[in-house]
């Protein structure tokens, strides 16, 4: 989980210093198109294992907590990745509003694994 938070703040860390000049616009695009290229890895890898082992069936509402936070975290990804066209700081702003609660939904989806002691790591994805 701690995988997760440092991810996140690593993200934010960005956001601030492309807002505040310290790292170019392509300079900060190309840290979301490589945290975005390493998260859709992950989120291929998970989607395999759910559907192998038809763990949806097994525990739907982790799954589904699950998903939604990944594809929170795309979202929240693509906006940031839209602040490179046109430094609107509300792509920023949205962005990280996406990726704390895609954040969020991963650590419920975690949380519930852990308590029902499951097969199916969503570490994998942090």
């Amino acid at each position: 989980m701690q995988k997760m938070f440092d991810r996140l703040d690593k993200i934010k860390d960005a956001c601030e210093k492309v807002s505040s000049g310290g790292m170019t616009v392509e300079e900060f695009f190309q840290f979301v198109q490589a945290t975005f290229a390493n998260l859709t890895q992950k989120a291929q890898e998970i989607s395999e294992i759910v559907n192998e082992n038809n763990y949806a069936s097994i525990a739907p509402e982790e799954v589904e907590l699950g998903f939604a936070g990944m594809e929170l975290y795309e979202q929240g990804l693509l906006e940031l990745m839209a602040y490179a066209e046109d430094q609107d700081s509300a792509h920023l702003q949205n962005g990280i509003e996406m990726l704390t609660q895609g954040n969020d939904n991963i650590n419920e989806a975690m949380r519930i694994n852990r308590e029902n002691r499951s097969q199916l790591e969503w570490d994998v994805w942090i």
